[in-house]
């Protein structure tokens, strides 16, 4: 009859060894060997979370539908359960296993396994599949080790870390350990210092399937169940449901490999031409897909441009945002009056809103410091809130009112939050406003008109509106 783990772990002998076999392992033949009740110890590096649209849906005006499959709320608050097989390999002999083998993960995340393993001592290579039950089986982590002693007499543990698989086909005992694997280029601080880091993957085009990375153990290898070839690999990160970063890449796939992706923020840009006397100019803002995905097409996108030089009062403008020569384009003529600087703010909302003046925060926006005397193109990095994304970590929205001494709203002028630019004041869309979303705690808030300047804190909840009043 096998040991229970519990029984296991009241053994006064038990310890726990995961070292490479060969001499020195300290192992020693005296006669017909016995099987050891291996405890089966498991993590998850990333969690299912949930299967965006693909490019072709995605680009499609938005809906509900276009969340196609995910862990529903009440899914979500139970255990998940999981059935596989795991295949034991003596390294010295060749013989192989095969056990049936299934986990249950609870809802703080901890995995639970049902039983042990029966292996006599010896060294092996251990690879598994596991797949979710009820999501399909095009749905499932894998996991392989080498070199794992199982010693006589001693208690066994085989730690596995389960990672993602994607892929085209259903993945197979046989080849686990040939299957490429594809690696996030980021510093395990990096993630740490993420609220809520989670990673979206498509492949070819494909549905996005989005996952929630383990904090605990950071970067893992995700494998790909690819036939050899060139594939294209598009991953996003994000913090919760705001994007982090984007790597979009075709590559060549073949056996034993490992694929890095850079990720790099997302981006906007502008050109710009003056006039003779450099009164006036024209701008051409490019914006990225991601935005316009996020609405479903450039009709239902309205892009509001807020344009502002040293003691000059703010221009605003929303523009149409168009499909020109590969690229969603706007352009649009501002007063430039001879100045050397300018500041942008960009801020995206669905054309829906302008009937009620666009009162709501948008949802992606970024800034900008343009000198005319360098060459006349200029990026900035887009912070883009996707709300299909479900999160428990959802971000708080900041409303800052500033007023000046005669309580009359500052248009035009600059908000730094926690340091950074954040954005222009409104002028006849939310006036004297600036609307952001942030994630929850204690932030810094500093308004600069170039002369005068007022700082204050702000607390924002989670999934919460803080009002928030400077006088400058």
């Amino acid at each position: 009859m096998h040991k229970t783990k519990k029984q296991l772990l009241s053994s006064a002998l038990l310890s726990f060894l995961l070292v490479g076999c060969g001499e020195g392992s300290g192992a020693v033949d005296n006669g017909p060997k016995v099987d050891n009740q291996v405890v089966v110890n498991m993590e998850f590096a990333a969690t299912y979370l949930q299967n965006l649209g693909s490019d072709a849906l995605q680009s499609a005006v938005y809906s509900q539908a276009a969340v196609i499959d995910f862990i529903t709320d009440d899914e979500a608050n139970v255990d998940r359960n999981y059935h596989g097989q795991v295949k034991v390999t003596n390294t010295k002999s060749g013989e192989e296993q095969l056990f049936d083998l299934s986990a249950t993960q609870k809802t703080d995340g901890k995995v639970v396994s049902q039983q042990t393993l029966p292996l006599k001592p010896g060294c092996y290579d251990v690879d598994l599949v596991l797949t979710l039950d009820g999501k399909g089986k095009e749905l499932q982590y894998v996991s392989k080790t080498k070199g794992q002693e199982i010693i006589e007499g001693r208690l066994a543990e085989l730690d596995f870390v389960l990672s993602p698989s994607f892929g085209e086909s259903i993945v197979d005992l046989s080849n686990v350990q040939s299957l490429p694997s594809l690696m996030l280029d980021l510093l395990p601080e990096e993630i740490a210092a993420l609220s809520q880091p989670q990673f979206g993957l498509s492949i070819n085009g494909g549905e996005e399937k989005v996952f929630t990375i383990n904090k605990e153990l950071g970067i893992v290898p995700i494998l790909l169940n690819l036939d050899s070839g060139y594939h294209r690999l598009t991953m996003y990160l994000y913090d919760a449901n705001k994007v982090i970063g984007k790597s979009d890449k075709t590559v060549n796939i073949t056996k034993d490999t490992c694929t890095k992706m850079v990720l790099v923020p997302l981006q906007s840009s502008v050109n710009w031409s003056l006039t003779e006397f450099k009164d006036q100019g024209t701008f051409t803002f490019i914006i990225p897909d991601e935005v316009v995905n996020e609405v479903g097409s450039a009709q239902n996108l309205a892009l509001i441009v807020r344009l502002a030089g040293d003691k000059e009062p703010v221009q605003e403008r929303v523009l149409i945002v168009r499909y020109d020569n590969g690229f969603y384009k706007a352009r649009e003529l501002f007063e430039t009056k001879q100045l050397d600087n300018v500041d942008v703010y960009l801020a995206f909302h669905r054309v829906s809103e302008a009937s009620e003046g666009f009162h709501l925060t948008p949802f992606a926006s970024c800034n900008m410091a343009i000198n005319f005397g360098l060459n006349p193109k200029v990026e900035c990095e887009l912070e883009l809130k996707r709300e299909r994304i479900k999160t428990d970590h959802g971000l708080g929205t900041l409303v800052l009112n500033v007023l000046d001494k005669e309580l009359l709203p500052v248009k035009g002028k600059k908000v730094f939050v926690d340091g950074k630019l954040a954005g222009l004041t409104g002028n006849k869309y939310s006036t004297g406003l600036l609307k952001a979303d942030l994630f929850a705690g204690e932030h810094e808030i500093r308004v600069f008109d170039g002369i005068n300047e007022v700082v204050g804190s702000v607390i924002v909840e989670p999934q919460a509106v803080q009002n928030q009043v400077l006088y400058l």
